[in-house]
């Protein structure tokens, strides 16, 4: 399984049928300017055996919503400045 896949897997399994954060998923609402706390979510992730996802787009509350190219470009930049 590929991580796409695996990714899917895992986001599926969080949101139905009842939706909670797994320790292989993270829900982000929106881009902290914490960036400490931004490392250590992947430093969590990086420890686990198959590691883990970020996933922007969908709140606490389990609602899924949009995220436009700016802000992903936005939080990609922001990824790859903690790694």
């Amino acid at each position: 399984m590929n991580w796409q896949e695996k990714a899917i897997k895992y986001l599926k399994n969080s949101l139905y049928p009842i939706p909670v954060e797994l320790n292989e998923i993270d829900w982000k609402s929106s881009l902290s300017p914490k960036t400490d706390r931004l490392a250590q979510h992947l430093c969590a992730f990086s420890n686990q055996e198959d590691g883990g996802f970020l996933v922007y787009g969908v709140n606490d509350d389990a609602t899924i919503f949009f995220v436009t190219k700016e802000e992903s470009d936005t939080i990609i930049n922001a990824l790859n400045f903690c790694v």
